[in-house]
């Protein structure tokens, strides 16, 4: 039996379904983001509705309060014990943990777990795990790429964050100061809230509300590219609360691109008001859906309109193989074992295959490595390019260990948004796709559906 930690009730049959989720869950527009438009299963749209209890969804619980899951699309190697390390919740307050062997260990119970009336902690703590790329340095962590995350293990009725946005200020990267930074929030996996940040400002936002009793993994991404600007979280606050011990990820994830990968224009469809980068939505997009679905901590290193052949994207993305520049981010050197996988979707804007291209291509997959040891890489191409399949050989005779992904091209009206992107149904269908390569290629477990 495979335990999981997320649940879902507000989503269609599966989270990467074509359509119904993907395009329908909009957002109402009035200020809180909180509203949503709900497809059903048969791909229509529902009446408008607020969000509100994240653990609706949660399946029976097994004995010890872990959850348990009967999902026919795992390999079945993944139906047959667990993803070393992860971890699942258990009882009210507790976490087990995926041996080496594969088995699950006993439930440990947080016994410092109680509730309080109102629970404030501030930022860095122990019991706030931070997901991707923070820079620490000055005492509160700050963050740029899309998919950088914070986490907690906790039974509350609401979550509140102080939250400083940075966007446009003197002496941050280069930043669009016209465009608004974007946390995605999930409850238990489901996805419940895209709450919108104002410029410059330092202020608290409601995250979650209405939850039921938990406890719940309540989670927020960051949702736009890093040109909009950094983000820094100051501290939480949470309403009839306990924090538990902290659940990690299962996965770790690194994404290279540029706006394809970044979303950009994936909510332009059906209008698009010509700003693809402003109708964006990393976590809808092909690399936020496909990390979601395998619960995996996630650096989202993609810019909009960048080049394979540009050295300065190319430092930022990998870190500290390059020598750091950070023209594109914060000053951060991931740690050597942040990533598991790295996947690299580049070319686009170069304007197809030249040597110039497979020697950027090159140069970065062995910066990779030698950042991260001999992880495995997956070049994707597509879908707006398909023209790097000879290159893409080379690539594989000189560097082992690599796989590929072929997004087909694809710019049918129904299935672009702004500026010729995909849009989220494509998108949805994009992760789809990428999601089986890794479950069949590489063997990964699927945690979410």
């Amino acid at each position: 039996m495979v335990i999981r930690k997320l649940g879902y009730s507000l989503f269609c049959a599966a989270l990467l379904a074509t359509g119904c989720e993907e395009l329908a869950t909009r957002e109402a527009d009035g200020g809180t983001h909180r509203d949503v438009i709900v497809g059903s299963a048969d791909g229509a749209l529902g009446d408008q509705q607020a969000v509100s209890d994240g653990a609706a969804a949660i399946d029976a619980v097994a004995g010890d309060g872990s959850v348990p899951v009967a999902d026919g699309s795992l390999p079945p190697s993944c139906n047959a014990g667990c993803i070393v390390g992860q971890q699942a919740r258990c009882g009210g307050c507790g976490v087990r943990t995926c041996s080496s062997a594969g088995a699950w260990g006993n439930c440990q119970h947080d016994s410092a777990c109680q509730t309080q009336a109102a629970l404030s902690v501030a930022a860095p703590d122990s019991k706030i795990l931070l997901g991707g790329r923070w820079d620490q340095s000055t005492g509160k962590p700050r963050c740029n790429w899309a998919g950088c995350s914070f986490r907690i293990h906790a039974s509350a009725k609401e979550v509140f964050a102080s939250i400083a946005d940075g966007n446009g200020q003197t002496g941050n990267p280069a930043t669009w100061g016209t465009r608004d930074n974007e946390l995605t929030c999930y409850v238990d996996g489901k996805r419940v809230a895209r709450v919108v940040l104002e410029r410059n400002v330092k202020k608290e936002y409601q995250l979650v509300t209405g939850l039921s009793a938990g406890p719940h993994l309540i989670e927020c991404r960051k949702s736009s590219e890093a040109m909009r600007g950094m983000i820094q979280l100051d501290a939480l606050r949470l309403n009839n609360a306990a924090l538990h011990a902290p659940i990690g990820w299962s996965y770790k994830m690194l994404f290279i691109g540029d706006s394809i990968s970044a979303g950009a224009g994936n909510l332009g469809y059906p209008t698009c008001n010509g700003d693809a980068q402003e109708q964006e939505d990393t976590a809808r997009a092909y690399t936020g859906l496909t990390a979601l679905a395998f619960d995996a901590e996630t650096t989202i290193a993609a810019v909009s309109g960048i080049k394979a052949q540009d050295p300065p994207f190319r430092q930022d993305a990998v870190g500290d193989a390059f020598g750091v520049r950070n023209l594109y981010s914060l000053p951060v050197t991931p740690a050597k074992d942040s990533v598991q996988i790295a996947l690299i979707n580049l070319g686009t804007n170069d304007g197809g295959d030249s040597p110039g291209y497979r020697a950027a291509l090159g140069e970065l997959i062995s910066g990779l490595r030698g950042r991260y040891g001999n992880i495995p890489v997956v070049l994707v191409q597509g879908p707006m390019n398909t023209s790097f399949d000879a290159a893409f050989k080379d690539l594989m005779q000189a560097h082992s260990g690599l796989t590929r992904v072929d997004f087909p091209f694809d710019n049918s009206p129904s299935r672009v948004g702004c500026t010729s992107h995909p849009n989220l149904p494509h998108h949805a269908d994009l992760a789809k796709q990428l999601v089986g390569h890794l479950q069949s290629d590489l063997k990964w477990c699927r945690v979410n559906p």
